[in-house]
């Protein structure tokens, strides 16, 4: 079970950003120049959306004033904890027995608007939990590890959810996140293995790091229009998915943003995409000069369009399944790690270098064939 208390979860964010960063993937780079604002480059992207986007209603910090914590009986074996700031009611924390959880629209006549950090985690009993439509934003843990939880319902009003505030809510088998709402935080949904699908609304403006990792059992992603940025590490070991459909919005996608989905067999770009483009399921440039990313999951044999000049960094890595690839003339420049094998976060090869089984068929002279001799990497001349 995961234990995401608030200044656990701290340490192991960081801590997996780190090693991510140091055996995963280097520092990304924009995949073509028009790829990210100059004065917003990937490697600078803010920690929140907040920092770009306009402010949105944040829970008062009850703990700067402290203020009297009270306590209302919902039933003979539970009650909720909770605040008062000013005309608004936030949501403290929980205790008792109840599976089913209908949270008050106001209390003492005041508006619930906050459910606070930390609120409900840990509370194995809950099984669903009904959010009134008078709170805004959701804290940062405030329903992790709820083990037993089958279902939320999060009303439209809500524009914030905090940092982990779903992380390993096992039970979880849907949710809807509300129209509103302007960033998916780090490792929100995290461990959320019971989901199958999601809905990401085009008021999202960036997808954060491990916001979905680990949710094996996902099947289905449905990034609207709207989407910006898709970060490393966002759907990190969502074992399921199969394929994915990338908006015209997007602006953005890291190298690792699905890395380790090893039954991803297709990246599909909407053709108005000014960005990106895809052909055959695999990601590029709109010009199709570089070849962004190979799916974990295809297999067999692939020939890289004559239009490609650049591979680039990690394009291949993990694709066990890859037994042959074609690389043409017109490829100059190939990459950092691009056949590598993929490393999780312990260290642990959890898929072998692409090159074990690979077979590169290229031209004599080539620049193709440069590379694969320097990184030992069999090859075999074109007819």
């Amino acid at each position: 079970m995961l234990r995401l208390n608030k200044l656990y979860l701290i340490i192991i964010v960081i801590t997996l950003m780190f090693i991510s960063s140091c055996v995963t993937m280097p520092p990304p780079e924009p995949p073509i120049e028009s790829a990210v604002p100059t004065d917003k480059p990937t490697e600078q992207l803010p920690d929140s959306i907040d920092q770009i986007a306009d402010p949105i209603d944040q829970a008062p910090d009850v703990h700067d004033e402290s203020p009297e914590t009270k306590q209302l009986e919902l039933s003979p074996s539970s009650r909720l904890t909770y605040t008062v700031a000013g005309d608004s009611v936030i949501i403290t924390g929980y205790s008792g027995e109840d599976k089913d959880l209908i949270i008050p629209n106001e209390i003492e006549g005041k508006s619930v608007a906050y459910i606070g950090d930390e609120a409900f985690f840990e509370c194995d009993d809950l099984t669903s939990v009904t959010i009134p439509s008078s709170v805004t934003s959701i804290g940062d843990s405030a329903f992790s590890d709820c083990s037993s939880i089958t279902s939320i319902i999060i009303p439209d009003s809500v524009n914030k959810i905090g940092l982990a505030a779903f992380a390993g809510c096992s039970s979880l088998t849907s949710i809807t996140i509300p129209e509103g709402v302007k960033s998916i935080e780090p490792v929100t949904f995290v461990g959320c293995t019971s989901l199958t699908d999601i809905v990401i609304p085009g008021s999202v403006g960036y997808i954060y790091r491990f916001a979905f990792a680990s949710c094996t059992n996902l099947l289905s992603v449905t990034f609207s229009e709207g989407i910006i940025y898709i970060v490393d590490d966002a759907f990190a070991s969502c074992t399921s998915l199969t394929s994915v459909e990338i908006p015209a919005s997007v602006i953005g996608i890291d190298p690792g943003a699905f890395t380790e989905c090893f039954n991803l067999t297709s990246i599909n770009v909407a053709q108005n995409n000014a960005v990106y483009a895809s052909y055959d399921g695999v990601l590029f440039n709109k010009d199709k000069t570089d070849l962004i990313n190979y799916p974990y999951g295809k297999k067999g044999a692939y020939t890289i369009p004559n239009s490609v000049t650049t591979i680039n960094d990690w394009a291949f890595s993990g694709c066990v399944g890859l037994t042959s690839l074609t690389i043409p003339d017109s490829v100059t420049n190939i990459g950092y790690n691009v056949f590598s094998a993929v490393v999780n976060q312990e260290g642990e090869e959890v898929a072998g270098p692409s090159s074990e089984n690979l077979t590169v068929i290229c031209s004599n002279g080539s620049y193709a064939q440069e590379y694969c001799e320097e990184n030992g990497i069999n090859y075999k001349f074109s007819l």
